[in-house]
């Protein structure tokens, strides 16, 4: 018996007691799921625009950073993009690649694709297979060994495909809001 348990779990007290306790952990669980449930509804019956992205966005990568393995692959594709736009935007591929938002580089190219941005996702393409044996590590700390190693000529390549990411004709918001609209049963 456990130090924390005073009595047998053959009394009646003891029994009722596990048997809150159990009661409580379901509850809560149901709870947590009733709310991430509301939480998604209350996202996807927004107008489209970049309020709704940018909430979708917000409410994934929350769900991302508690509970990643509830996610379905439209929800980590949709959460790629977004954060590979973001990062490619604000600091190229280096940064993009650098970052743990690299971690998600094939879901973010099977997303591309999936949603017709043909013209990113040859760019994307174009930056991976600059790594060795044109494998992207899923791990940030091993891609960030291999970066450290990696000839000048890689990040000339990167910067060139950085000014055709910027010029790229795929409008990814509406892209991504038509992708979602279709797939709205993949996304709770």
């Amino acid at each position: 018996m456990n130090t924390w348990q005073f009595a047998s779990l053959h009394s009646p007290s003891a029994a009722l007691i596990y048997i809150g306790i159990l009661s409580l952990g379901l509850i809560l669980g149901l709870l947590a799921v009733w709310k991430t449930v509301r939480g998604m509804e209350k996202v996807l019956k927004m107008p489209d625009g970049p309020e709704f992205l940018d909430a979708l966005q917000h409410f994934l990568s929350d769900k991302h950073n508690t509970r990643s393995a509830e996610m379905s692959r439209h929800e980590l594709g949709f959460l790629s993009v977004r954060e590979l736009a973001e990062e490619v935007m604000s600091g190229g591929f280096d940064q993009y690649f650098f970052n743990s938002a690299g971690n998600y580089a094939d879901d973010a190219l099977w997303c591309l694709h999936l949603i017709g941005a043909e013209t990113t996702a040859s760019i994307l393409e174009r930056a991976m297979v600059q790594f060795p044996a044109g494998k992207v590590p899923d791990l940030r700390h091993d891609r960030q060994e291999i970066m450290a190693t990696l000839p000048e000529a890689v990040q000339e390549v990167w910067e060139a495909l950085d000014q055709e990411f910027y010029a790229s004709s795929d409008d990814l918001d509406t892209l991504l809001t038509a992708f979602v609209r279709a797939n709205e049963r993949e996304f709770r």
